[in-house]
């Protein structure tokens, strides 16, 4: 199928709150999320790395013709430090936008073509995402490393008056990222960022009235049908009975994409199979595949529109599952906002700094339009494009994103043969702070993270054979991922006691031979500790620690579902007992790292 050429349109901008264009200034954006202001005439997009606004004019010039816009910047305004999400406060003027490195939850409304700060309310840390109920009374934002929701009533009177009344935090048991609300306003869906877990949660009881599986991962969008019977949501479905040979990714055995319409009275069924009260819409073909399905909506046609963040493309696919349009946008889209009355959607390009302007009638590209001055690339830069790009695998079926979500891991088996072998499915890693992880691989058969960025490339993705610049690239961008921040915090002199008798136990019980202190956690040798796959491989490369309270699953196949079941259930490293006394100081040491 024919796609549309992508029309870069750099555009003059307001000199009085765009940032100067010099090369000491200029940062990368990366936009977000977008909201078309009430009106119609203004599209806002949250700016996640400078903590800015851009305000873009959208509105139709009839000049141009029916089918360009003319879209100019308008402005560019900082709001905030870390921008991870922006919504609209339904029949208000009103935004929310969630700051990640402030951990706040911000309002803010526009004066003219500059949003103004309002007021802000504290959130639990690292706050990813934000859901606002239909009637503009409650708001939920997730936090991703500490795993909580925040609750918020919103009060809203004549003006420029609004007031946050925090009134819950609540725990959960993963973490999370997309979240929306049922029709009934009651009901919060929150989505695992990295597994296909969701949580239904009661926000009138303020408790988690459900813990729900979808067959799946990477669950990057969540949209209500028009007819609000149904809940969209985009997501990967990783194979670990294929392996990562050029037939099984081919034929779209390794790694399905897809779109899962599920009843919502499943969902508001705690004892219901999401999965068989569901409608699957598979995304790509062989020779034409579609990885990292995004954010989605559905049109008034009752086709879907949705961003295919590892293409770099947006589709628009019909129930059945046949596509009816499918267009070339800017690098990694992610966010898709649908203008019903103009018929165009508007596409936030993460790595690109910019926005495409799809009709949605025709599938059309209308323009691409650059959000301003850009610096230059670095090799971290263009790494960071290339683990996000399906350029890298056959046929367009996955990312490095796809396995190792956000550079995380999903928790889910995957064969490769990374260890020398098929047959042998093992639990993919997560690379936050692999850099200090050497050697690679379970079987730690690469000495070099060069060795293993090619491999897993030409191996694992069945893709070309990367130049030695763009090896360098992946890894400088590698080595920006730092290890995510612990589950468990320190805050009394309680915990102290009990993490420091659970370091004690950590060294007692001999960990420290293969998890050496305290840089890494890890060490450069592989280790006979009793267990075994499928091909009698019995010494393992022992993964770093820290972080290691955000891994679901454990050990090299997952075996093991927690931090207690390693020693419980399974006897690592060794078969002596231990009490359970100092196995509670020692799980909750391991929880600190």
């Amino acid at each position: 199928m024919a796609r549309a050429a992508v029309a870069c349109l750099m555009l003059a901008t307001s000199a009085a709150t765009l940032a100067a264009a010099s090369d000491d200034n200029v940062s990368w954006r990366r936009p977000a999320a977008a909201v078309v202001l009430r009106g119609g005439e203004r599209l806002a997009v949250a700016n996640e790395t400078t903590g800015t606004i851009s305000l873009l004019n959208i509105a139709r010039d009839p000049i141009a013709g029916e089918n360009h816009s003319r879209i100019t910047v308008l402005s560019e305004t900082p709001v905030g430090r870390k921008l991870s999400a922006l919504v609209q406060v339904p029949n208000t003027d009103f935004l929310l936008g969630a700051d990640s490195k402030a951990n706040e939850l911000i309002v803010l409304r526009f004066k003219g073509d500059a949003p103004q700060r309002i007021t802000a309310a504290a959130v639990a840390e690292d706050p990813e995402n934000i859901a606002v109920a239909a009637d503009g009374k409650l708001a939920a934002v997730a936090s991703l490393w500490s795993r909580r929701l925040t609750l918020f009533e919103i009060e809203t009177s004549s003006g420029d008056a609004v007031t946050l009344h925090r009134i819950a935090e609540i725990p959960l048991s993963f973490n999370p990222r997309l979240m929306i609300f049922l029709p009934d306003q009651r009901r919060l869906v929150v989505a695992h960022a990295f597994d296909g877990k969701v949580a239904v949660v009661d926000t009138a009881t303020q408790q988690v009235e459900s813990y729900r599986d979808l067959p799946g991962s990477n669950i990057r969008g969540l949209a209500l049908s028009r007819d609000r019977g149904k809940l969209a949501v985009s997501h990967q479905v990783p194979n670990h009975l294929a392996s990562t040979t050029g037939d099984d990714i081919h034929w779209g055995m390794l790694m399905q994409n897809l779109i899962r319409l599920v009843d919502v009275e499943a969902i508001l069924d705690p004892e219901a199979l999401l999965y068989r009260r569901s409608q699957t819409i598979f995304l790509g073909q062989p020779g034409a595949g579609e990885a990292d399905p995004a954010r989605l909506v559905e049109l008034p046609s009752g086709d879907w529109l949705i961003a295919i963040s590892g293409a770099n493309e947006a589709t628009i696919t019909r129930p059945e599952g046949a596509k009816r349009a499918r267009t070339s946008v800017g690098a990694r889209p992610v966010d898709v906002v649908f203008d019903e009355a103009t018929s165009r959607a508007f596409i936030t390009n993460q790595l690109s700094d910019s926005v495409s302007v799809v009709d949605t009638q025709n599938g059309e590209l209308i323009e691409t339009v650059s959000l301003g001055p850009t610096p230059e690339p670095t090799p971290a830069s263009r790494g960071e494009r290339l683990f996000y790009s399906a350029d890298l695998s056959h046929d367009h079926w996955l990312s490095c994103h796809s396995c190792h979500t956000e550079g995380h891991s999903t928790g889910h088996l995957i064969d490769t043969k990374s260890d020398g072998t098929f047959g042998t499915p093992k639990r993919i890693l997560s690379l936050l702070g692999t850099r200090d992880a050497n050697p690679w691989a379970w079987n730690g058969g690469f000495r070099e993270l060069h060795q293993q960025v090619q491999q897993s490339v030409v191996s694992s993705m069945q893709g070309k054979e990367l130049t030695s610049a763009e090896v360098n690239d992946l890894v400088a961008f590698l080595h920006t991922l730092s290890a995510p921040p612990p589950v468990a915090r320190i805050e009394t002199p309680e915990q102290q006691e009990l993490v420091d008798r659970g370091r004690a136990v950590f060294r007692s019980q001999g960990c420290v031979r293969c998890h050496i202190p305290d840089l890494t956690y890890t060490s450069d040798a592989v280790y006979d500790v009793g267990l075994e796959d499928e091909q009698g491989l019995r010494k393992f490369n022992p993964p770093f620690l820290h972080g290691v309270s955000q891994r679901e699953t454990l050990l090299h196949d997952g075996r093991a579902k927690s931090l207690r079941e390693v020693f419980t259930d399974h006897s690592h490293p060794t078969r002596e007992t231990i009490s359970d006394a100092d196995l509670d100081a020692l799980v909750e040491f391991l929880r600190t790292l």
